[in-house]
């Protein structure tokens, strides 16, 4: 028997699900469209739509960053993660003349900031990549600065921490949830300052978390030099009182 050949030299073929043999030199044309059917829905289930997944648990976990002096003049400040070894995340500048505090571009936060502290003023100002973003005290009787948190849109405030005896603080929103706490560390070796613990906020380098090491900074840096200038003045006081009595 012949075999009959397409246009395209192969063997022509018969389609197997209709009884209409296409004209040979054009393509077999395939069976009709269906049209989408809906199935039944399990009993005692809503359908769902497509785009509504599940929302993920979140994973913040409390970021802790080590704060040490990297020379016995506390000229340099440099923040790590986790230990005093970890990565380096922050670093600041400590000086005598405006800005007093000056973070440098360096480390995977990549934070320029500047903190500036007055005589006649307990405002500390304070810059974070270029916005302005100033401390203000909350009470004449009572240790707390506040600000106004650019990324969370409300206000912070940082104030001594309960429970924890010496340079202790904490950073809390205006229901008193606590976003962080600064804990000193209790053998004040001229290097190790202390520990800055950021509660579920997200890694370092994002808007929150560097504000928060600003300003806690800010504060903690602030208290440094108030306990200084006290025990210079109480030395001072008993020099002179020891001189009198001879």
């Amino acid at each position: 028997m012949d075999t009959k050949t397409s246009y395209n030299g192969y063997p022509a073929t018969t389609p197997q699900w209709g009884h209409d043999t296409p004209s040979y030199g054009y393509p077999q044309q395939p069976p009709a469209y269906q049209p989408y059917q809906q199935y039944p829905q399990p009993p005692n289930q809503q359908p769902q739509p497509a785009y509504a997944n599940p929302t993920p648990p979140s994973t913040n976990s409390p970021l802790g960053l080590e704060v040490s002096f990297t020379s016995w003049t506390g000229r340099h400040l440099r923040v790590t993660q986790e230990t005093p070894d970890g990565a380096l995340l922050y670093a600041a500048d400590l000086k005598n003349r405006k800005p007093h505090m000056l973070f440098q571009a360096t480390g995977t936060a990549n934070l320029p900031a500047t903190v500036i502290f007055h005589s006649f003023s307990r405002t500390i100002d304070i810059t974070i990549n270029g916005a302005e973003m100033p401390l203000r005290p909350m009470s004449k009787w009572k240790y707390g600065f506040g600000f106004d948190s650019h990324a969370l849109g409300r206000q912070l405030t940082w104030k001594r921490s309960k429970g924890w005896k010496g340079l202790g603080l904490e950073c809390v929103d205006a229901d008193g949830t606590v976003l962080a706490i600064w804990k000193a560390h209790r053998s004040w070796s001229g290097k190790k300052a202390g520990r800055l613990e950021i509660l579920g906020t997200g890694p370092a380098g994002n808007g929150l978390v560097d504000e928060l090491v600003v300003t806690g900074l800010a504060n903690v840096y602030l208290q440094m030099m108030q306990t200084m200038a006290a025990n210079s003045a109480g030395a001072a006081s008993a020099g002179s009182a020891a001189a009198v009595s001879v």
